[in-house]
């Protein structure tokens, strides 16, 4: 220990997010900001205003946000990048590069979610049971493991087994391999129990309890009895079989509402069994909690809200299968064909969705974004670290308190991650952002119209509709030259982010191009037209959207915010023209009947 340092590193901040202070939040007053210490243990050491330095390092700043890491109980995987077979996803095959990746999405601590194959099943001559169990043996090494010195990465929380003993009617995309009646004779091959009778490092197990009901639930107590956390899932159980699985101890439902037989207000069944409120059961310790896959693709933003609000201990979780950086196309998951497009996954038999390719950064801003102009930041940090330590029993990690292990998420007040923080050791920095706030502003100039362009002028056009973007610039003669290869569907996504951000992450990236294409070939843009009535009302996430007090100027406001973050270059006086109908775009890119003639 450096005798003259108090603490190994403190972390300037704007706001912890702690629950012993008031509101959940100690924050910075006036000049004096808040300020988080570690120890040299790597533990949480306390949180004050004191402005000497007394650390060893000392990051963030006075606009940061600093919270508990997020713990990912749900996380099939992104597959080996180093293999031949890198399209294959959703598998934790090599599982340190996955370990290392998730840290950049601010996740400090997941469970491993595999699937368990009959024995000596064969698929396209590999030996799935075998290969799960050295799967489940590498992953069982690693769990709790804190990485190498020097190079921390999160850390693997145990394994999930999504099955085996499942109701087939509502498998999802899981293959049939995986779901088989298994017994209480099976437990300890499953679980990989040694001589001792000891498993290694699996923590949860999903069970439809309708498969399990006349055996007076034998292998849900079987696995109660080990300690497994039993959740209930891929299930058209009945609420009378659902309340009979908790009482027999099942505490928690696996990604709530996916997966189940759709309510129904005359047989409620597990989807309502898990609405109700959990006292009823009269069950032990938590009574019931539920995961969610905050996507806004899996469940209705709406729907999330009314469970959130309505439910004592929700925990989100990613499900991914895939990272957002991955390329759009096709892959392998599950002994399946899926796609990734469009910021989804789907079989490419059916479409039907096939985990996820979102991450825990992308849930807490969506969580965010069910706020609206309010966001509840001590609430989203509740479900993505909180609750899963809750749900999972960790007593050391998922809160900031004294003694608690320093695995921690920094973020700028645009909710951009900036480091990730993994037992007091920073795991990924992306200090980079700390930058944006330098960048020249760029000053809208309000027009209803623009002039026509002339010589070698060019006007930019963007239109935002309800399933497509489009983006391009008109010269004289209002000729339209596109930027986006006219590229169908909804932006693409970038980030990860779905919804709002998706959109102006894309449209931004699109209005560079443009300016871009267009200095190229010699003109000089003059002005940018934005018709940008389809980011409020037209796009499949409204209801995450939360733009209800945006008027068409703020939209632009951000949109060049972003475009002078991609390129410093980019003209900073440019007049902007906005209007939410289609006349904005007559002297920008052209009527919309033009511009799909032009596609055409």
């Amino acid at each position: 220990m450096n005798a003259k340092s108090k603490y190994k590193l403190t972390i300037e901040a704007g706001q912890v997010i702690t629950p012993l202070a008031e509101g959940g939040i100690f924050g910075s007053i006036g000049n004096k900001s808040a300020k988080l210490h570690i120890d040299h243990k790597g533990q949480v050491a306390g949180w004050d205003r004191d402005s000497a330095l007394k650390a060893e390092k000392q990051i963030g700043g006075q606009n940061c946000i600093v919270g508990p890491g997020f713990i990912d109980i749900h996380f099939h995987g992104y597959g080996d990048p180093s293999s031949v077979r890198y399209s294959e996803i959703g598998s934790f095959q090599n599982p340190i590069p996955i370990l290392d990746r998730i840290t950049a999405y601010g996740t400090t601590g997941c469970l491993a979610t595999l699937l368990v194959p009959v024995r000596s099943r064969r698929f396209f001559g590999i030996d799935l049971d075998a290969r799960f169990r050295m799967m489940r043996s590498r992953l069982a090494d690693l769990t709790m493991q804190e990485g190498t010195e020097g190079h921390p990465r999160a850390r693997l929380l145990g394994m999930n087994l999504e099955g085996p003993k499942l109701n087939s009617k509502v498998s999802g995309v899981l293959p049939s391999n995986s779901i088989w009646d298994a017994t209480v004779r099976d437990i300890p091959r499953i679980l990989g129990e040694d001589e001792k009778g000891e498993r290694h490092g699996i923590r949860m197990m999903t069970v439809a309890p309708e498969n399990d009901f006349q055996g007076d639930f034998s292998f849900i107590r079987s696995l109660r009895e080990r300690g497994i956390i039993i959740s209930l899932g891929h299930s058209a159980a009945s609420f009378e079989q659902t309340v009979a699985a908790i009482k027999a101890g099942a505490r928690h439902l696996t990604h709530f509402f996916n997966g189940m037989a759709p309510l129904s207000h005359y047989n409620p069944g597990i989807v309502g069994a898990g609405l109700i409120d959990p006292r009823i059961y009269d069950a032990q310790e938590l009574g019931l909690s539920l995961e969610v896959i905050c996507d806004f693709i899996h469940i209705n933003p709406a729907v999330l809200s009314f469970v959130i609000n309505s439910h004592h201990v929700v925990a989100s979780v990613s499900d991914a299968v895939a990272y957002p950086e991955m390329d759009e196309g096709t892959y392998e998951f599950a002994g399946q064909r899926v796609s990734i497009f469009d910021g989804a996954v789907r079989t490419l038999e059916d479409g039907r969705l096939a985990g996820s390719a979102t991450t825990m950064l992308q849930s807490f801003r969506n969580l965010l974004l069910l706020g609206g102009d309010n966001p509840d930041i001590v609430k989203a940090f509740g479900m993505t670290s909180s609750s899963p330590a809750t749900i999972l029993g960790l007593k050391d990690c998922g809160s900031i308190e004294k003694g608690y292990r320093a695995d921690l998420v920094v973020l700028d007040n645009n909710f951009n991650l900036l480091y990730t923080i993994v037992n007091g050791e920073i795991a990924y920095d992306n200090t980079s952002l700390d930058n944006r706030n330098t960048l020249i502003p760029i000053t809208i100039t309000p027009r209803v119209a623009v002039s026509k362009p002339t010589g070698k002028e060019a006007v930019m056009g963007l239109r935002i509709s309800a399933n497509a973007l489009w983006c391009g610039y008109v010269t004289e003669g209002e000729t339209v030259t596109l930027a986006v290869n006219g590229r169908n569907g909804n932006p693409q996504y970038k980030q990860g982010f779905t919804g709002r951000e998706a959109i102006l992450d894309s449209a931004s990236e699109a209005i560079v191009e443009t300016w871009r294409q267009a200095c190229a070939n010699g003109y000089t843009p003059s002005a940018l037209g934005i018709a940008a009535s389809g980011l409020i009302y037209g796009t499949r996430a409204v209801s995450g959207m939360n733009l209800p007090s945006w008027s068409d100027f703020d939209i632009a406001r951000e949109l060049t915010k972003r475009v002078s973050e991609r390129d410093v270059d980019f003209p900073h006086d440019l007049p902007v023209a906005v209007d939410n109908s289609s006349s904005a775009m007559a002297m920008a890119i052209a009527r919309t009947k033009r511009l799909r003639e032009t596609i055409d």
